[in-house]
């Protein structure tokens, strides 16, 4: 009975996670309106790791007015998202969000199954884990899809769930992120097949110009809750919303 459960809830965008205190929490929705009170509003959301599009129909509520790109090559997430991308102002890219180098190959290994999973992820070629269900999928980097046709005007909002290539996606960005203004991205806090670990995130957003602005989740591991993974805000330095530094 559970495994029939368990498969039954795989083909839904839903999943289960037991309540382990009030220190473990996913707040996404809330801190994306915040950012909303205090003036923020997009005109365009980059959704890197789209899944099933839950954060692109939670971004659309919060922020009506916005043009929604979805990336992800996930083979099983397909075709949720191309019905959402019929929707005004929401586009669908069937590709990974990964480094120059790996664009310029033109794909990346990619640990996925047929069914949409939000345990997918780029495989490193140093890795030495055993992974099964490896495809090659096409890859992109955030340059070539942005570079050169955004502006600061736009207010961009990056966000990122890559599964541990968050820094690797960035690295391809290195123009796009000028005109960024808020990126949310997940890190982990120890994870050993990351490559997105949560203080060589800071340190790179450091160097790009975004200091750390908010946590809006974080999630512990099942057997015993220490902290395993959190999506960070982070806002350019210069941005309104970092230059309010007062106390209270």
């Amino acid at each position: 009975m559970k495994r029939m459960l368990k498969r039954l809830l795989a083909m839904t965008p839903y999943r289960i996670v037991r309540y382990r205190g009030a220190n473990r929490f996913n707040e996404i929705g809330k801190s994306l309106r915040d950012l909303r009170t205090k003036g923020f509003a997009p005109t365009l959301v980059v959704d890197g790791g789209a899944h099933v599009g839950d954060f692109a129909r939670m971004a659309g509520a919060i922020f009506p007015a916005a043009r929604i790109v979805m990336f992800e090559p996930q083979a099983g997430c397909r075709a949720a998202l191309d019905e959402l991308a019929r929707a005004p102002r929401i586009e669908f890219r069937a590709a990974a969000l990964s480094d120059p180098e790996a664009a310029e190959r033109g794909s990346v290994t990619f640990a996925a199954s047929d069914r949409p999973t939000t345990g997918a992820r780029v495989i490193r070629d140093d890795a030495d884990d055993e992974v099964q269900d490896l495809v090659e999928v096409p890859a992109t980097t955030l340059d070539r899809e942005f570079a050169g046709v955004t502006s600061r005007e736009e207010r961009v909002l990056l966000k990122l769930d890559l599964q541990g290539h968050e820094i690797a996606a960035l690295s391809g960005a290195a123009t796009f992120l000028r005109d960024v203004e808020v990126v949310l991205s997940e890190a982990s806090f120890y994870m050993p097949t990351a490559d997105s670990r949560i203080a060589d995130l800071v340190a790179f957003m450091r160097t790009h110009g975004f200091v750390l602005y908010d946590v809006a989740s974080i999630t512990g591991r099942a057997r015993d809750n220490r902290a395993r993974d959190a999506d960070l805000v982070f806002v350019r330095a210069d941005s309104p919303l970092a230059l309010d530094d007062s106390w209270g």
